[in-house]
């Protein structure tokens, strides 16, 4: 008897849909079709998470009368999700045994984490009895990169080798600081036609350790350096921040005027206090023209108090970034649930404080804090709503290209 699976893969990347099909010749016959992942970087997993650990998940479906089943439209009827989703293998992607590994901290040595394997394995009554594998990317095959140190950052920049000049983007990750998940965000923008910098502003090597006092100029000359890039288009540029990468691309938008689009998930419209490792740093996040920009000092307490009592908007004496003729249009994208801080109110008052036309919010309403593309497992906040929890995700990143297509 024969069994097939065929798999339907238009783009090849991490975050596009895809379709599996299968055929048993058994009409009405349980079958379980399962996901075994390798190789894989997670982008919403914590930065100590090994490459070597191995993801899986698995779901069960009843074939029709002819004996197939779409796991597009098929519904599982148990495993690791259940309903109609035909993404619903990779999101529910879990690990059986997690395998640690230090972080790199070496520009010249971090991987690019461009690509993982996936197995999709077929199997009936408990045997295993068909397999196809695939890659899913990252990183467009034609899109190449370089390397760029500077004293106060290091950055990545990924770019199609042609003769057009195209927009640019720079992309900005969380407090962590780094390159491996902004790298990750900006491959996948790189690979719709963007050339992409992916950011470190503190904590590799060469780098301050602390996300203390860190200078807005490093956009400025990361913008310098774009300005001048062969494969750039100067007057077609844009910035993406994620959570405390948010905060630093607010915060330089309001100083540095030429960006024309930007997306900002998980936004703060003022600046916090700086972090010395867990302690507070006592200094602002941020500086310009070596002074340091007014902030809002962190409290256990008042963010322990946030969590049962009304939030308000933050007032001006508590640094509150003033972006009112930046010019920039701003994709606004904020968490009712957000248990970092509150980025509801946030992204109403930067919506506020801009010309109306050049401000937009999508609200989330099951995720949380932790948001950014599509068809990737989000442990965070566990199994349960996980459709609506990934339905979020892939209309916050819709929007994100969306956003990005329309103003650059």
């Amino acid at each position: 008897m024969e069994y097939k699976i065929e798999v339907t893969d238009k783009t090849g990347l991490a975050d596009a849909p895809l379709e599996i099909d299968i055929s048993t010749c058994i009409p009405f016959q349980e079958v379980c079709v399962r996901l075994n992942v390798s190789d894989y970087y997670c982008i919403n997993a914590p930065l100590d998470y090994s490459t070597k650990t191995n993801w899986m998940s698995e779901a069960t479906f009843v074939t029709d009368n002819q004996g197939k089943v779409s796991v597009s439209r098929s519904p599982s009827i148990s495993g690791d999700y259940l309903g109609v989703n035909g993404m619903g293998l990779f999101e529910s992607l879990h690990y059986s045994k997690m395998i640690s590994s230090k972080r790199c901290l070496s520009l010249d040595d971090l991987p690019l984490y461009d690509y993982f394997n996936a197995e999709i394995s077929l199997w009936i009554r408990g045997r295993k009895v068909a397999a196809t594998t695939i890659k899913r990317y990252f990183k467009d095959t034609n899109v190449e990169y370089k390397n760029i140190v500077r004293p106060n950052w290091l950055g990545r920049i990924f770019y199609r080798n042609t003769d057009n000049k195209t927009p640019c983007i720079i992309v900005l990750s969380g407090s962590d600081g780094g390159l491996e998940k902004s790298q990750n965000i900006a491959m996948l923008l790189a690979s719709r036609g963007y050339v992409t910098l992916a950011m470190s502003y503190f904590g590799m090597n060469g780098q301050t350790p602390y996300l203390d006092r860190i200078p807005l100029e490093n956009i400025q000359q990361a913008l310098q350096i774009l300005s001048e890039n062969p494969h750039v288009d100067s007057d077609r540029i844009g910035i993406y921040g994620r959570s405390k990468g948010a905060e630093y691309a607010l915060a330089s938008i309001s100083k540095f005027h030429e960006f024309k689009g930007a997306v900002l998930n998980a936004p703060s419209n003022q600046v916090y206090e700086g972090l010395r490792g867990r302690i507070n740093s006592h200094h602002s996040s941020w500086t310009f023209q070596n002074q340091e920009i007014p902030y809002t000092k962190f409290s256990i307490l008042r963010l322990l108090q946030s969590k049962v009592l009304p939030q308000r908007p933050a007032k001006t004496s508590d640094g509150l970034i003033d972006v009112h003729d930046s010019g920039t249009k701003i994709l606004l994208i904020a968490s009712t649930k957000d248990e970092i801080w509150d980025s509801k109110n946030s992204a109403i008052q930067i919506a506020k404080a801009i010309p109306a036309e050049n401000a937009s919010i999508y609200f989330t309403t099951y995720l949380g804090h932790m948001n950014t593309v599509s068809y990737q497992p989000n442990l965070r906040y566990g199994s349960k709503n996980l459709k609506s929890l990934h339905d979020e995700i892939r209309e916050s990143w819709s929007k994100t290209i969306s956003h990005f297509n329309k103003t650059l």
